[in-house]
């Protein structure tokens, strides 16, 4: 009977294909693979919160903004050095013989001028203002104080500079100046003021100009020539001197020869101080024309 029932149990599993020891091998397979897993898994994990506490952040995505408060994200590279470069030279010899744009500079100074048998004193007020690149305009404006107060003639002028040209080294300008007579005449003058660099130290400057004077009964043509130089010592100390020989030809034909010579040192950048004296005409007047100049100009941007 035992032998009659084991031969059916083992006939069962034979029919359905199972092998006895081979579920006995698979669940001990099952049971490995999945211990091996588990902790396999748990390691690498483990593992990659090592890396993550290591990098010091556990993201890789690089589109993720540092974390706030992490300075070496600003920080530069290098040791930048910041230059902001000066505007308007602090040395006369190579400044643009037209203010820049938008600044203005306004003039007062103190002239005390000796004429035969007479002192003139007078206050000089004026202003020269940068309307675009390279154009100017202004104006001066001359209070008598003795013999008696009175106001003088009033200059107005407009200058245009060209160039510059030869790198930087050749300045030339045009410039229209109209006197409004208060107590001489009517004139106006064009002229080509220009200045050549030779040297950081050196330079020549001239002016050639021509127009018209417009007395009452004697009307003339104006040729002015004026040349001379430009000594630049020092950066902020400029020194000129300049000789000039004006002709008024009409009916009755008069030359002045003017010579002057003029100190400016720059103070703060912005702010120029200046004295001039020279001769208003050695061809007839000689020593009995001298004229004497102090003061100011200070530049400001708006």
């Amino acid at each position: 009977m035992m032998k009659t029932f084991a031969s059916l149990l083992m006939a069962l599993v034979l029919s359905f294909g199972i092998n006895p020891s081979a579920v006995a091998d698979d669940e001990d397979d099952w049971g490995d693979s999945t211990g091996d897993s588990d902790s396999g898994d748990t390691k690498d994990k483990g593992d990659d919160k090592g890396d993550s506490k290591e990098g010091g952040s556990g993201s890789d995505d690089p589109w993720e903004a540092p974390p706030e408060g992490d300075a070496s994200a600003d920080e530069p590279k290098g040791d930048a050095e910041i230059v902001i470069p000066s505007s308007y030279p602090v040395s006369e010899i190579d400044r643009p013989l037209a203010l820049p744009p938008l600044v203005l500079e306004p003039l007062f100074a103190f002239e005390l001028r000796h004429v035969p048998n007479t002192n003139i004193t007078s206050l000089l007020f004026g202003a020269g203002f940068g309307i675009i690149d390279n154009l100017e305009a202004g104006l001066l404006f001359p209070l008598r104080l003795s013999p008696k107060f009175d106001a003088g003639d009033m200059p107005i002028y407009g200058l245009y500079e060209f160039g510059p040209f030869l790198g930087s080294k050749l300045h030339i300008a045009g410039k229209l100046t109209i006197n409004l007579p208060i107590d001489t005449h009517f004139s106006m003058l064009l002229e080509a003021p220009t200045r050549f660099k030779l040297h950081e130290m050196f330079a020549v400057v001239g002016s050639l100009g021509l127009g018209f004077v417009a007395p009452k009964n004697n009307k003339g043509m104006l040729l002015n020539l004026d040349f001379g130089a430009l000594v630049q010592p020092l950066e902020p100390l400029a020194l000129y001197l300049m000789l000039g020989l004006h002709f008024i030809i009409a009916d009755s034909s008069w030359t002045t020869v003017p010579l002057y010579f003029r100190g400016q040192y720059t103070l703060m950048g912005d702010l120029d101080i200046f004295l001039e004296f020279g001769f208003g005409d050695l061809n007839h007047a000689g020593a009995d024309d001298i004229r004497f100049q102090v003061g100011a100009l200070y530049r400001i941007g708006f």
